[in-house]
């Protein structure tokens, strides 16, 4: 393992996009659709890069079979306008892996399905490794949140001060 030389904790507010295929275990055991797996996986990891930094995103980590991305939103204010151009480009992901199927004539259709949530008070750790490469983690509470719902797209928008919740489900992905 590399050496570490500096950790740097940093308080933030914004939303946290996390994507997968949906079933990519049931994919990776059939023998018919391993191959189109490793085909679309390295494609869906670069397009998810595009994607998320187009719309001022970071890309934290890969998971093996989608992503974990935050998006900062420094003020309140600014949250439906940011909360809408995410749930536009998770839309537009979905769309065109899902349409498309990045190119691959796959024998099972292979489907994203996302979960956006906004996290109030992240700690985001920044970590510089040897060779000055630097990597960036997340905590939060919203974090968990995010698991088992995927497919549900998940928003919240600020009015007079209230908290409202907003659910729609993902048509796209199913």
């Amino acid at each position: 393992m590399g050496e570490v030389s500096k950790f740097k904790f940093d308080r933030s507010r914004g939303i946290i996009w996390v994507c997968d295929v949906v079933e990519s275990s049931k994919h990776l055991n059939d023998d018919n659709s391993v191959s189109d797996l490793e085909q679309f996986l390295p494609r869906l990891y670069w397009l998810s890069n595009v994607f998320v930094e187009a719309y001022g995103c970071h890309f934290i980590k890969w998971t093996g079979d989608g992503f974990l991305a935050w998006c900062p939103v420094p003020l309140y204010r600014e949250m439906g306008e940011k909360a809408a151009a995410i749930i536009f480009a998770s839309t537009m992901l979905g769309y065109l892996v899902n349409v498309t199927q990045l190119g691959i004539n796959t024998k099972n259709k292979i489907r994203i399905r996302h979960s956006l949530v906004f996290e109030n008070d992240a700690l985001l750790i920044a970590i510089t490794h040897n060779k000055h490469y630097q990597s960036l983690d997340l905590i939060g509470r919203s974090v968990g949140k995010t698991r088992g719902k995927l497919g549900t797209v998940t928003y919240y928008l600020f009015r007079d001060s209230l908290l409202h919740e907003t659910k729609r489900r993902a048509r796209f992905s199913n």
